[in-house]
């Protein structure tokens, strides 16, 4: 059906693991918004048997979800220099935030889900070419994602989350948030304490805590 003449929208997963049993229809069912929507998918290594490294078409992937391999421990370097550049941080305490982000994301890969509103800067080359980008899960079955977006959306909110019954809740969705892709917006996260100026510090608390759960463990 081509593409929307004036906006597109990146959505970001970012992936760490083996894929699970359910993938395959996460992939097919994301290939109905391609009128609309690209499928971002890093990981490190293979994403599946057929998966090609870069970013590049598997051929059992619909041509809008695009593989995107980031080398061994490429997700927490990517994480870690994307956010340390927007909060101005370099040399040592980029490395250092990197080499705390390997160690966490290698025992609790779920918590990479922590850092999705700084997916705007973590991944801004990728996202370039794109008027909008957001953030979902693997495990969601998608349909036709054209039909339910609106244009209002997409022309006058700087960010738009789908809710499931829950609307009091004031918070946004990890299966579905969509963000304009400007700078304003894409930094917003970094005027959040423990994503901003307290980001070290979020981090460190987060590898003594693993360190002693381990430790205790042993004992």
């Amino acid at each position: 059906p081509g593409h929307h003449p004036r906006y597109r929208i990146a959505i970001v997963v970012a992936w760490l693991g083996s894929t699970p049993p359910w993938f395959a229809h996460f992939a097919a069912s994301a290939g109905r918004s391609a009128y609309l929507v690209d499928w971002l998918l890093f990981h490190e290594g293979d994403l599946s048997a057929s998966a090609a490294p870069g970013r590049a078409h598997s051929p059992h992937l619909p041509a809008n979800v695009h593989s995107i391999d980031l080398g061994p421990d490429g997700l927490a370097a990517k994480v870690a220099f994307g956010m340390a550049k927007v909060l101005g941080w370099q040399g040592v305490s980029t490395r250092r935030l990197a080499a705390m982000f390997k160690t966490l994301f290698r025992d609790h890969p779920r918590l990479v889900a922590e850092y999705k509103p700084a997916f705007g800067s973590i991944f801004e080359k990728h996202l370039k070419h794109y008027t909008h980008w957001g953030y979902t899960d693997a495990d969601v079955i998608w349909g036709d994602i054209p039909r339910f977006v609106e244009l209002s959306e997409l022309e006058g909110t700087d960010v738009f989350t789908w809710t499931f019954g829950d609307q009091r809740a004031l918070y946004l969705r990890g299966q579905w948030t969509v963000h304009a892709n400007t700078n304003r917006i894409n930094h917003v996260w970094a005027e959040c304490a423990h994503l901003g100026a307290g980001l070290m510090k979020e981090v460190q608390a987060k590898v003594a805590h693993e360190a002693k759960r381990k430790n205790s463990t042993k004992k």
